[in-house]
């Protein structure tokens, strides 16, 4: 999809959304703010500021929707421009495997935001 972005196509782009169209029709679309509330295991949501596909403003607001409906166990970790992960460069996070286990050890990364601006979660900030 990301040629769809890149170069706009209209063609293209009605296909996809004919394609989404029956998605929907077949009940097959993303609702994770209404799932995500019901999950009984932590989650923590990462998002890059530069990621160019997917605001940011969607990861806050999937957020703050599954902390009002009472999920617990749920952090969210926004990582900065300037690390350049853009829309799918996450996994190259060098302090990823450090922030994971940092989270599922509970070790203060619970129900909170959190902002990355350096490639070592030591220096994480909350939000």
């Amino acid at each position: 999809m990301e040629h769809l972005v890149e170069n706009w196509d209209h063609a293209a782009w009605r296909k996809f959304a004919i394609h989404m169209t029956g998605l929907e029709r077949a009940d097959i679309t993303f609702r994770c703010d209404e799932y995500l509330s019901r999950v009984s295991y932590p989650v923590l949501i990462l998002h890059a500021e530069d990621d160019h596909k997917v605001d940011l403003q969607l990861a806050k607001n999937l957020f703050k929707t599954a902390r009002s409906a009472g999920k617990e166990q749920l952090a969210m970790v926004t990582l900065g421009r300037e690390l350049g992960l853009r829309h799918t460069g996450i996994y190259q996070f060098q302090g990823l495997p450090s922030l994971v286990t940092m989270f599922l050890a509970g070790n203060g990364f619970s129900n909170e935001k959190r902002v990355c601006r350096l490639p070592d979660v030591n220096l994480c900030e909350l939000r």
